[in-house]
């Protein structure tokens, strides 16, 4: 009799049940729209993004046909090798002596080597080797001249910083063959200047005016010690240090105020049969480029 309560109980709430789980036509219309309106946002903003990326890929094309046609849009590796400079020069001797002591002589090869960090920034450097072979017996060296950072704080001023030229002579800074004539470099500039002269320090460099110039710098001098070679042979070129692990103990001073004036020559031509007369002033650093380019003045004798 229990079991088939049970069971009649079962049997009647099974259509409640089935009752409250199925949804009515209206919630069902109403579920119908609300996934439909879904259905229709998604839709949009598919649209929408579809339209951004041809809008993006249009205007990366568009970058690219500048980058490709402007010839100053260049890659950095290009813009860094533009600002880098590689030079150098190099010097074969043939020198005919008494006695038969002819002798040819790679004397010297010379490496440059600098980059232009910005327009106030530059690094500059110079590698030599002398007399073609170095080592223990052999008559060269391998020398690093220069090697310097350059910083210009203002207009026309600059201030180095390394290991650069002293500012002394005419051919210690521009000691390249067409600087002097001959073979060798001259005794003056060799032994009482002993070019090339290096050290290593702080240097003030500017133009004052067009034809004023200044140098002031502090660095390391020459070796003479007591035991150094230049006071044991009495030559000023043996004290050089060459920044090879220097006596920095007493520092050197080195001054220059350099005056450039302009000289100016003048050229005449007497007059010819036809009464017309030249006279051209020039200057002298310019002469040539005035009688190639410069069209003189020419007038016509009353």
């Amino acid at each position: 009799m229990f079991k088939r309560l049970c069971v009649a109980i079962a049997i009647s709430c099974a259509p409640i049940i089935h009752a409250q789980e199925t949804p009515s036509l209206e919630e069902l219309w109403s579920l119908i729209q609300e996934q439909k309106a879904e259905i229709e946002e998604l839709k949009t903003q598919l649209n929408e993004n579809n339209a951004s990326i041809q809008e993006t890929r249009v205007v990366a094309l568009s970058v690219a046909d500048a980058v490709e046609s402007n010839p100053s849009n260049t890659s950095v590796s290009s813009s860094w090798a533009e600002k880098t400079s590689i030079g150098g020069y190099g010097e074969h001797h043939y020198n005919v002596v008494d006695q038969g002591r002819d002798q040819i002589d790679a004397h010297r090869f010379v490496l440059y080597a600098g980059h232009e960090y910005s327009d106030r920034v530059r690094f500059f450097s110079e590698l030599e080797i002398e007399h073609s072979l170095a080592g223990d017996g052999k008559p060269g060296e391998v020398e690093l001249e220069q090697a310097f950072v350059e910083y210009q704080y203002a207009q026309n001023h600059n201030i180095k910083i390394g290991q650069y030229l002293i500012p002394v002579g005419i051919l210690n800074e521009i000691h390249e063959p067409d600087t002097f004539y001959g073979v060798e470099r001259n005794k003056v500039e060799s032994e009482i200047i002993p070019s090339t002269w290096w050290e290593s320090g702080v240097m003030l460099s500017g133009r004052i005016n067009q034809t004023l110039t200044y140098d002031f710098a502090v660095h390391s001098g020459l070796n003479l010690s007591d035991d150094s070679a230049a006071i044991d042979t009495l030559r000023i070129r043996s004290g050089r240090q060459k920044s090879a692990e220097a006596n920095a103990n007493n520092l050197a001073y080195t001054g220059r105020i350099k005056a450039t004036p302009l000289p100016v020559s003048n050229y005449r031509q007497p007059c010819n049969t036809k009464q017309i007369c030249c006279n051209l002033w020039c200057p002298v650093i310019l002469q040539r480029r005035c009688f190639t380019k410069l069209t003189p003045f020419i007038k016509e004798r009353n």
